[in-house]
């Protein structure tokens, strides 16, 4: 296998699975795989914004970032 290098801003520690996880091919949002992940973020947010099941995260676009806002299914 051929030799990669990551030429991303330094001098920076990372770690061995952060480069591994560099390494890997670009993921689309349609594979199942994406699903999973971003499932399991979810399920992780609403723990750690303490929020019930009937509460679900709404995805914003904007420039450069990803809003995570809670709505309530009661509105």
């Amino acid at each position: 296998m051929e030799k990669m290098i990551l030429l991303n801003p330094g001098p920076v520690c990372t770690s061995d699975r952060v480069r591994s996880s560099l390494m890997k091919g670009d993921m689309c949002h349609r594979e199942s795989e994406f699903s999973a992940i971003l499932s399991n973020t979810r399920k992780k947010i609403l723990q750690l914004l303490r929020q019930t099941e009937i509460t679900r995260l709404q995805s914003l676009p904007a420039p450069a970032l990803l809003h995570w806002k809670p709505v309530s299914a009661l509105q």
